[in-house]
């Protein structure tokens, strides 16, 4: 049934619905509904939109609904003229598959319906070729929602009103009415339980099946059965009186399989199928428990542990499917042949020999996957039909008998990882062969010999084996589009005329290292016989055995990457068709000299004793994508002299050159010419000492890690359509363009360039620039065109050491989120201008306005308090400031409103902070030594007037000048209480060994531990007054690594996580003020209850020195209340 696209599908139901191509906006969702039911047949799509066209929501979700239950039925009456041309069986195998086995596996349903008598194998075919059903992409039963819903109503209609007296029971509803009211009838069939979610149990007699005497399906999937007087542990006493064809009892609580069941088969018995998937359940059976099974057809045992007491004796010779997992038997009953056998799948079995006595004609597949004692394949001469041979990971097969090479009708051969496989046929004459799997057969040292056109053989992959050769009859492979050989470590020799193959697409000889001389010929004497000028038209006629060389137009790939080959051929000239050509990693290349003419892409990366290539690879002019990494002899690419090749016309089709880790000492000037080239990769070739004018169109440059690289050509400034250029790690880089003209560069790296002393003068706005990393340049200052940069987010200056200011008016760029100017020691003042001597101008009372005006370039203040009002940068969020030189912090800094993170650790001559922005939130002062000023501190440790409400961290660590004022008495609720309007919690780590005097509840140890645990006895009576904060201190010994203190009450740990850097302060405190609705304490004690909370360090050599806790409530009263 052929359907329309999602697109199509829309609008052909649009305009039966609507009489347009699009649904009104009150029915979209209503429609999407109507399209899934309708599945993109054009028929349903046209009956239901009509019908639904002019109704109002309640009568389409109506009619929807409906259509779940019973299809509509114009539908269902065009769709059963299929269904009443088939015949009786079809019908009853079309019925079951709508009602019980959609997108079940075609094996398992045809098995099961075959033994119905249903002829099921032809009978699936007939409904295909008559698309009543599918079979998808993973071989299972498929067919359109239409077609399902239309053999559902087919069977409803046999019984509308009682579900008990039709043929099939699916719905959950008409399934749980006729098991608990007991209304099953002999009509009855087939039953397939499957609940909906929370509603599994149902409620039944003993007899609930006792009138349903032609069920031949059972299907419980999620149900279970509450039968008070029928526990379901053994059989009922005349359960197999009937034909039992599947059973299948997977989680049940049957307590003895074997005796309750097996041991009263009888010659009724045409089928078995039995899955027990837990490991520790054996089933234990007598020798003779198929005796008197001489019908039985089907026998599958799966996800099971059989055990038989002295062997076992019997098997019905009129087996068709032998599906035994892990079968315990090592060899067949002496009686069994199998002449009927079709399926013999016996993965994991314990077997050893399938023995001379498998003589059955009609087999058509046999899996021995995963027998580990399987020493060997016999004589298979007389299963001529067999299609199938499945052997993988049988670790003890060693030989396979000759016969299975002359098999004419076997489609697929696999002995997949059969590590111990030496022997194969000799010969191979598999006229059906389309698939053959021999890879990680690593003792398989040759290849059989080819003796007929095997023309469905499309691809041939040969893993990790130890051939040395491929036979010269490959030939006979006509239809082989793909051949590997991966791995193949004793190949030496490649079959001449292999590439005569007209099919043959790819040839893939990935790691084969002792292939040496890939296209060259052997000699009489078995040497390997070059292709130098004068045998070249000779060796490339053997190679190939035709006589131009470019007569190869079909191989389109080729890999040899890995491989021992120490030159490409002449002849490899001839491949016209080839357009990848894969050399990595061939340690012994030398040289390439010739190339095919169609070629697109050559990987040569690896081939690190590759001294030349041919200057005409520039002139190939379908070449895409060229590499030369890692090719660390390569000196030199393409001619040196520009106007050697000025007559000709460079490839314009390259667009991707890397030569990163080579040794060339320079490009070549004509790299200009390569107009269509968008990515160059030089990233550490150390011996380039210069970049030449690029091609115009270029995007990416990375020339990162070029140690010996002094000069830029000025031409690479004014690339328009330049978007990455990467220079990190040049150390010698002196000479950048002049100028930048970059309107679509996105990355600039220059970190590590540690001999720049300038930067470029930008003349164009660069919107597109995000992030510009200068770190470790020796760049004294940035130009005032800097401001350029519309769109730059970060700025990195770390660790310029020569660098004494920024742009006066960097702060303008809009974007600007984060500058880090950290351990740049020679920046004395932020944000101070430089004067004409080179000296810094601090700000002063006098000079505070005008060195403001140049440095952010605003118009006068209108009053005194200019710093204080203005909003100099909304977007910087972060300023890095560490190690750098300054002595104090601007007033200015006050302007900076969207600043929130400061940080200021190492700055060796800071000796005050008093300006803030309003909403810094963290504060990173650690070892600024001669720091003394910092009034926040005070403020904010002791809730003073909250003048910056979002400050929640202040680090002081080794800061021991500063002077932290905690106060002598408790914090003010209502100051408390108005300093977290805004924040959750506050923090400040400073110098200091004792926890503050007004702390209630204090642990101090003697001894070295990284665990404090304090408990609060606590009194009712305060459970009416609302917590407003908790304080929470701890004091820490030094600290070699960063850690964290974790705070739990009563075992939950608290979200709020100190975490301490590294100090060689002998001690610090760590004061916690957390607000009381922020933590939930609700959660984490109960009324009545102590309070238990518990200091902990990670780290064991962490010293936790002393702990406390206070408790701040809203009345006063109550402070300090226990």
């Amino acid at each position: 049934m052929n359907k329309l696209n999602p697109r199509d599908a829309l609008k052909l139901f649009s305009w039966h619905a609507f009489k347009r191509d699009q649904p009104d906006n009150d029915f979209v969702e209503l429609t999407k509904l109507a399209l899934q039911y309708a599945g993109g047949l054009p028929l349903a799509l046209i009956v239901v939109g009509s019908n639904l066209r002019g109704r109002d929501t309640r009568f389409w979700e109506s009619e929807l609904k409906k259509y779940k239950r019973i299809p509509n039925k114009k539908i269902y009456d065009i769709l059963k003229i299929s269904f009443d041309g088939l015949d009786d069986v079809e019908k009853n195998i079309f019925l079951d598959i709508a009602c019980f086995f959609k997108g079940d596996k075609r094996e398992y349903v045809t098995k099961i319906l075959d033994s119905c008598g249903f002829f099921a194998y032809a009978g699936i075919i007939n409904l295909i070729d008559k698309s009543l059903i599918t079979v998808n992409e993973f071989d299972r039963l498929w067919m359109h929602d239409l077609l399902e819903d239309m053999g559902k109503e087919i069977v409803r209609q046999e019984s509308p009103e009682e579900p008990g007296k039709r043929s099939r029971l699916w719905f959950h509803e008409d399934v749980r009415e006729v098991l608990e009211k007991n209304k099953g009838t002999e009509k009855i069939q087939g039953m397939l339980i499957n609940m909906p979610p929370g509603d599994h149990r149902i409620r039944s007699s003993p007899k609930v099946l006792a009138k349903m005497e032609k069920l031949r399906i059972f299907l419980n999937r999620n149900a279970s059965f509450d039968c008070p007087k029928c526990p379901w542990l053994s059989w009922p006493p005349k359960f197999l009186e009937k034909k039992l064809i599947v059973l299948k009892m997977e989680g049940s609580m049957i307590r003895d399989l074997g005796m309750g069941l097996l041991s009263k088969g009888t010659e009724q018995i045409e089928g078995i199928l039995i899955n027990i998937p837990w490991r520790d359940r054996m089933i234990r059976l007598g020798s003779e428990v198929f005796a008197k099974m001489e019908r039985l057809r089907i026998l599958i045992m799966l996800s099971c542990s059989v055990s038989f007491c002295g062997g076992l004796n019997y098997l019905s010779n009129e087996l068709r499917v032998l599906d035994w997992y892990k079968c315990p038997l090592e060899f067949w009953p002496s009686t069994f042949h199998g002449e009927k056998l079709i399926v013999l799948k016996m993965r994991g079995s314990m077997i050893r020999d399938l023995g001379m006595g498998l003589l059955s004609k009609n087999l058509t597949s046999i899996d021995l996957s995963y027998c580990e004692y399987l020493t060997k394949i016999s004589d298979l001469s007389s299963c001529s039909n067999l299609e199938e041979l499945i052997v993988d990971e049988c670790k003890s097969l060693v030989e396979v008998h000759d016969s299975v090479g002359f098999l004419d009708k076997l489609s697929q051969l696999r002995f997949k990882q059969c590590s111990s496989l030496k022997n194969l046929p000799r010969s191979f004459k598999l006229r059906s062969l389309k698939v053959l799997k021999l890879e990680g057969c690593t003792s398989l040292e040759y290849f059989p010999e080819i003796e007929c056109e095997m023309e469905h053989l499309k691809h041939l992959w040969l893993e990790s084996i130890v051939i040395q050769e491929l036979p010269s009859s490959i030939t006979y492979f006509t239809g082989l589009k793909k051949l590997g050989l991966y791995r193949c470590e004793s190949l030496v020799r490649f079959p001449i005329n292999i590439f005569q193959l007209e099919s043959l697409r790819e040839v893939n000889i990935f790691n084969s290292p002792n292939l040496v001389n890939f296209g060259k010929e052997v000699g009489q004497n078995g040497q390997s016989m070059p292709c130098t000028q004068e045998n070249e038209i000779s060796s490339s006629m053997e190679l190939l055995t035709l006589s131009p060389p470019e007569s190869n137009f079909n191989l389109r790939e080729l890999i040899l990457s890995g491989s021992g080959i120490v030159s490409l051929p002449p002849c490899i000239e001839g491949f016209v068709g080839l357009c990848q050509l894969d050399l990595r990693d061939c340690k012994q290349l030398e040289e390439i000299l010739q190339l095919p003419p169609n070629i697109e892409v050559v990987d040569a990366a690896g081939c690190i004793s590759l001294v030349e290539v041919h200057d005409s690879v520039g002139f190939l002019d379908k070449l895409v994508e060229l590499s030369f990494e890692g090719c660390s002899s390569l000196k030199r690419f393409l001619p040196e002299s520009n106007n050697l090749f000025r007559a000709y016309n460079f490839s314009s089709s390259l667009h991707k050159l890397n030569l990163s880790r080579s040794c060339i000492v320079s490009l070549p000037p004509c790299i200009e010419r390569f107009v269509g080239l968008i990515s160059l990769d030089l990233s550490n070739c150390e011996q380039l000492e210069e970049i030449p004018q690029l091609p115009q169109n270029i995007e990416d440059v990375y020339a990162g890690g070029c140690k010996s690289l002094v000069e830029v050509h000025d031409s690479v400034g004014f690339l328009d359509k330049l978007v990455k250029l990467s220079f990190e790690g040049c150390s010698n880089l002196k000479n950048l363009p002049r100028n930048f003209k970059l309107k679509s560069l996105e990355l600039l790296e220059l970190q590590g360039c540690t001999s720049l002393e300038y930067f470029p003068e930008i003349e164009c706005e660069m919107e597109h620039l995000k992030g510009l990393w200068l770190e470790s340049t020796v760049i004294r200052k940035l130009p005032s065109s800097f401001t350029y940069l519309i769109g730059l987010e970060l700025l990195e200056l770390r660790m310029c050491e020569s660098l004494m200011c920024l742009p006066k008016n960097i702060f303008q760029l809009k974007h600007l989120g984060k500058v880090d100017v950290s351990y740049c020691p020679n920046l004395v003042n932020f944000g101070e201008e430089v004067g004409q001597n080179g000296q810094s101008m601090p700000f002063t009372q006098e000079n505070e306005f005008s060195s403001s005006t140049e440095l952010i370039q605003l118009p006068p203040p209108e009053s005194n308090n200019f710093f204080g009002t203005s909003n100099f940068s909304y977007s910087l969020w972060t300023l890095i400031l560490s190690g750098s030189g300054i002595v104090s912090l601007p007033p200015c800094i006050k302007g900076f409103v969207g600043l929130s993170h400061l940080y200021l650790e190492d700055c060796k001559q800071l000796e005050e902070i008093l300006h803030l922005p309003p909403n810094i939130e963290e504060v990173d002062a650690r070892r600024c030594g001669l720091l003394e000023r910092f009034p926040h501190v005070s403020t904010e440790s002791s809730f003073g007037i909250p003048d910056l409400k979002r400050l929640s961290k202040i680090d002081l660590s080794e800061c021991n000048k500063v002077d932290v004022d905690v106060g002598n008495h408790a914090p003010d609720p209502l100051l408390v209480q108005e300093c977290f309007r805004e924040k959750e919690s506050s923090t400040i780590i400073y110098p200091g060994s004792r926890i503050p005097e007004w702390f209630k509840y204090c642990k101090e140890t003697t001894s070295y531990t990284n665990s404090i645990e304090i408990e609060i006895d606590h009194n009712a009576s305060i459970y009416g007054h609302q917590i407003v904060a908790l304080v929470l201190c701890s004091v820490v010994g030094r600290l070699d690594e960063r850690e964290f203190i974790a705070i739990s009450i009563n075992g939950k740990l608290i979200r709020h996580r100190n975490y301490l850097r590294p100090s060689m302060d002998t001690h610090c405190v760590c004061l916690q003020y957390i607000a009381g609705n922020s933590m939930m304490l609700s959660r984490r004690y109960k009324v009545g209850n102590n309070m238990r909370f518990t200091f902990g360090i990670r780290s064991k050599k962490a010293i936790l020195k002393s702990a406390g806790v206070h408790l701040i409530y809203r009345n006063d009263n109550f402070i300090d209340p226990i």
